[in-house]
């Protein structure tokens, strides 16, 4: 919503932002990103297999199935994810965009051996760089924001280029529970996760 002026005062709705790339990002925000989803991620080549088996290993101590709770993907698998293993929706399928939307978040052993394979393919046409600046225009960040430009206006009022460090790790602390970490829905809590990114 605009006032007046023709300034935004309130967002309603979903909200994507422009396009930035891992090189345009604040410093800040690349590194938190990479600290929290996928330390290795310079160092693999799309898929973490010790990352996968501790997600396991801690789903199964927890009383879990092994692909439930932590997923143990690198942010390579992520955006194989958010690009539904480039498969586009078909609206002659017959599945509405909710439901292809959910088959894509579906886990199991076929579709996570699906993921891996589009991982590896994706490292071997595309640079880390290039990778990442996928994954920063197409997470959800939580208050209807999809990527990093649009969380970094709807919750800073700046774009992703200059935020600083506080504010780059609250975004990337973001990425493992948007909704609930947001800080439209509790402040305190989404300054706590902050503080430990």
């Amino acid at each position: 919503m605009l006032d007046r002026n023709g300034d935004v005062f309130a967002w309603r709705g979903d909200q994507f932002g422009g396009v930035v790339t891992a090189g345009t990002v604040s410093p800040h925000l690349k590194n938190a990103v990479i600290a929290t989803e996928d330390k290795r991620f310079y160092r693999h080549f799309g898929v973490s297999p010790r990352g996968i088996a501790s997600a396991v290993r801690i789903n199964l101590s927890e009383g879990r199935g092994p692909l439930s709770g932590h997923g143990g993907s690198t942010i390579t698998q992520q955006v194989a994810k958010l690009l539904c293993l480039g498969e586009p929706y078909d609206a002659a399928s017959g599945q509405t965009e909710k439901e292809y939307e959910a088959e894509c978040r579906r886990s199991s052993l076929k579709r996570k051996a699906k993921e891996a394979v589009f991982s590896m393919a994706m490292e071997a046409k595309y640079s880390k760089d290039d990778i990442l600046s996928i994954y920063l225009n197409r997470a959800y960040m939580g208050g209807g924001a999809f990527g990093a430009e649009a969380a970094a206006q709807r919750f800073f009022g700046k774009p992703a280029s200059a935020l600083r460090p506080a504010e780059g790790a609250m975004l990337a602390g973001l990425l493992t529970a948007p909704t609930t970490l947001s800080p439209t829905n509790n402040l305190d809590r989404s300054q706590n996760r902050a503080a430990t990114v």
